[in-house]
Order: C-alpha cells, then sequence, then structure tokens
C-alpha cells in the first residue's frame, strides 16, 4: 500500500502527507499482531496453571495425608519388664 501510495504521488509533499496517513494504520496492524501472541500466552499460561495444580494434586496431596495419617497413628507401646523391688517387710529382717 506504502509503495502503490509512493508511486501515484505527484511530489514530495504529497510523498509524505500519504506515508503520515498510512501510519496510524500500520500501528493498528502492529498492535493487532502484538495482541494476538499475547493472548495466546495468557491462555497457555492459564493451561499451564490448570496442569500443575492436577500434577500438585496428584502427587503431593496423597503424600501429605499419609504423612498425616503417620503422624495421628502411633505405634503400641512395648512393655518391658520392670525389676521389681520386694516388699520392705521382705527387706528388714529383724535381728535376733
Amino acid at each position: 500500500m506504502r509503495l502503490e501510495r509512493a508511486a501515484k504521488a505527484d511530489s514530495v509533499v504529497d510523498l509524505v502527507l500519504d506515508q503520515a496517513e498510512l501510519l496510524g494504520a500500520t500501528r493498528d496492524r502492529l498492535v493487532d499482531e502484538a495482541t494476538a501472541p499475547v493472548e495466546i500466552f495468557k491462555v497457555a499460561g492459564r493451561d499451564v496453571r490448570k496442569v500443575g495444580t492436577q500434577l500438585y494434586g496428584r502427587v503431593f496431596e496423597p503424600a501429605e495425608e499419609e504423612l498425616a495419617k503417620a503422624k495421628t497413628t502411633r505405634a503400641p507401646k512395648v512393655r518391658r519388664a520392670v525389676a521389681r523391688r520386694a516388699p520392705a517387710s521382705a527387706r528388714w529382717l529383724p535381728e535376733g
């Protein structure tokens, strides 16, 4: 479009004015072309976040539940043999 207008221009002034008119259209086109990839990255970012959330839920939450169960479940106490002392009457015998 720029080349067509440049070829049809009668003078340098017409050329500059035509090119200035096309700057707005060029700016709009560049903004549209830059906006499309940004939208793609935004959508892709949301999808990556969803995948990450699902992965975390599948991998780490079961492990956290198992840790919580392990903390609440205690091993039964082991009874140990205790050396008992003889009653006081058996220990002390009066002389005589």
